[in-house]
């Protein structure tokens, strides 16, 4: 698989449970509030930070896997200190993202 197929693979098992559940929230905001504006918020903020990874063709599958996680703790970090988040919605969708890229193991040291 090319690196850009494998990178479009990667961001749809990454933030696909999470842009499904701001879609789900947004489709009722009288239930749930403006939660999913935060899920989508922290999404968008997921998807920037993995895009924001640069992966030549011969990179290191574990190289590029912590940088994206290393992107995303930063992207986190700079969600939390700018927006209010009142409660958590963006945080917690942060930390989906963060345990789905940590599970995944490095393929043949690559």
């Amino acid at each position: 698989m090319s690196p850009p197929a494998a990178i479009r693979q990667f961001k749809d098992y990454l933030l696909q449970p999470e842009l499904e559940d701001a879609r789900r929230r947004l489709a009722d905001p009288g239930y749930w509030g403006d939660s999913g504006r935060w899920v989508l918020l922290a999404v968008q903020a997921v998807e920037t930070a993995v895009d924001g990874v640069p992966c030549a063709p011969d990179a290191r599958v574990a190289d590029w896997l912590a940088a994206v996680v290393a992107g995303i703790e930063s992207a986190r970090d700079g969600f939390c200190a700018e927006e209010a988040d009142p409660d958590g919605y963006g945080s917690a969708t942060f930390a989906a993202c963060l345990r789905r890229a940590r599970a995944l193991p490095p393929e043949d040291g690559r």
